[in-house]
């Protein structure tokens, strides 16, 4: 300082003529105003630079300098760590504002070209249509009110329809002509509902218990859930940890809500529910499928979870199905606590789980350990459970979630907003079925299911191409049938079959049996048998199905 240059202010007129020289403007402000241009001018530089490194640009032969220059920002903002960049955000006030005009500006510009397209589209179909003149548009052409096209959101349209859903619909349809069907597509028992279950709802309308309850659910109800979890599964919640829902369902798609959002992953073991997929798309975040294959009997296995973890560094959420719809796979308990032991790792501590219990009252060869009662796991865990299987109200359309509280509260402010409360004489029979149905009455029917599932299994033990296995709970079975595809049906209509969909399809056509096709379960090859229906139907199934897999040649 005292050197070559004397004294300080000799010092700073050198560094400023050192800025002179290098055509630099020279402007005079405070260092606060400053430091907010600076962050702000390089959170979105840095910003923009992620952005494109994320779109894996590249030199080509023919590069603009525009092209050149956007690869020049790449190299020059990702060259930096990932904490610089997280300093600029997290320093800067405006940075949460900035992010949130970056996503909006996608969005604004995305529904821009989705316009544009429309009226292209909209444009080529007005002017192949023409009116109609004689009451016949004329063979393949569109009058104008069909050339119409409506405006569906993105998200609508990437859902496709509940696959189960689908298959009983169609049923439906054919019974409605006069065709005699046979269905094991529905999962529903084929037994009502306790007595004590059907006076409660009868005393619950005759005493006018038919108004606006909680929209988390009553009290009774809540302390009749938590009473529950702790006696029968180990997990211990207050009240206020419950939130009673329109079925199970729905508490499902508001656990994702809850939880998942854009840009992150929820991984989902398959064979899986039909409406898993769909539900984690509404939410904006992204399904990955961790396949379970039979050789393991359709289980997860924990070293299985951890390879897919580490290659999803965004996965947010795991749900975990047990007992399994579609394959009545059971995870045994040691495999379960496996799974904790990973989800225990730093790297995976932030998982979330999702564990649907639906069909917990409903195991045969493993016994049911719940999720959240593995130590650890009870504050990242969102149990599922409901009335619908175990005590066969599916009408009632009665379920509920069991979360920590903070999850717990966040479910319950969506719910007030897309349905309020359950039905109040639903939840009047969910306390009684809780309160008031013997355990004989339960595994009774637990009984009736296993007698059921070895009459089915029996009855499929000759049908040719035909893969199964012993599923050790719930009332599905999942046989393989890839062993047909590729062949040809016999009888007078020979029909080449090429997936799992066509072979239900043809079963249904050529037998009048109603099956759900694999595809719907991320599942192709197999289909799905739900034996949860009287002993006639299943050997009336199984005998059909063995007489159409015995009628396929190459």
């Amino acid at each position: 300082r005292n050197g070559a240059f004397g004294g300080s202010g000799d010092l700073c007129r050198h560094f400023l003529e050192l800025f002179s020289s290098a055509g630099c403007r020279m402007i005079e402000m405070s260092a606060e105003l400053h430091d907010a241009y600076a962050g702000r001018s390089q959170f979105v530089t840095h910003l923009t630079g992620r952005v494109l490194d994320r779109q894996r640009l590249t030199p080509t032969p023919i590069d603009t300098k525009g092209f050149q220059s956007l690869l020049h920002l790449v190299d020059n903002t990702v060259s930096d760590s990932f904490d610089l960049f997280f300093g600029l955000f997290h320093f800067n006030e405006c940075a949460p504002a900035q992010l949130a005009l970056f996503k909006e500006a996608f969005a604004e510009i995305a529904t821009d070209i989705r316009k544009s397209a429309k009226r292209l589209r909209m444009a080529e179909r007005k002017r192949d249509a023409r009116p109609i003149e004689d009451g016949t548009p004329g063979d393949g052409v569109k009058t104008l009110k069909e050339a119409m096209e409506h405006d569906f959101s993105e998200t609508t349209k990437a859902v496709v329809e509940s696959g189960t859903v689908k298959v009983h619909a169609l049923t439906k349809k054919l019974a409605a002509e006069g065709r005699q069907v046979i269905s094991m597509a529905v999962g529903e028992p084929d037994f009502l509902p306790p007595p004590q279950v059907m006076e409660a709802t009868k005393r619950a309308v005759d005493g006018g218990d038919v108004r606006y309850v909680a929209s988390s659910g009553t009290l009774e109800l809540r302390k009749e859930v938590a009473k529950y979890l702790k006696e029968k599964k180990g997990v211990e919640y207050v009240p206020d940890e419950i939130v009673v829902s329109n079925g199970a369902k729905q508490c499902v798609y508001q656990a994702v809500l809850a939880l998942c959002g854009e840009g992150e992953e929820v991984v989902i073991p398959t064979p899986c529910w039909t409406s898993y997929p769909d539900i984690v798309k509404m939410s904006g975040a992204t399904p990955v499928f961790l396949e379970t294959p039979l050789s393991d009997g359709f289980t997860l296995r924990a070293a299985a979870l951890r390879e897919c973890l580490l290659s999803h560094p965004k996965a947010k959420c795991l749900i975990l199905c047990n007992p399994s719809n579609p394959t009545g796979a059971v995870i045994p308990p040691e495999e379960l606590r496996a799974i904790a032991a990973v989800l225990s790792e730093e790297a995976f501590e932030d998982l979330y789980v999702i564990a649907d219990e639906i069909y917990e009252a409903l195991c045969y060869d493993i016994p049911h350990l719940s999720f959240a009662s593995i130590p650890g796991m009870r504050e990242r865990t969102v149990t599922i459970n409901g009335f619908s299987k175990g005590f066969a109200m599916t009408g009632f359309r009665l379920g509920y979630a069991a979360a920590d509280l903070p999850v717990a509260k966040q479910m319950g402010k969506l719910q007030g907003q897309i349905t309020s409360c359950a039905s109040s004489i639903a939840q009047a029979a969910g306390v009684s079925a809780l309160r008031d149905v013997p355990e004989k009455w339960l595994e009774d029917r637990r009984l009736e299911m296993q007698a059921k599932r070895e009459r089915l299994l029996q009855g499929l033990k000759g049908a040719k191409g035909i893969e199964t296995y012993k599923p050790a709970g719930a009332f599905y079975l999942l046989p393989d049938v890839g062993a047909l595809l590729g062949k040809y049906t016999g009888g007078e209509k020979k029909r080449l079959i090429s997936t799992s969909a066509e072979f239900c399809e043809a079963l249904l056509e050529e037998e009048g049996v109603a099956l759900v096709p694999g595809e719907a379960f991320q599942a192709p090859g197999t289909i799905r048998i739900s034996y949860a229906t009287s002993t006639e139907i299943i050997d009336a199934c199984a005998q059909k199905l063995t007489a159409f897999a015995f009628r396929f040649c190459s």
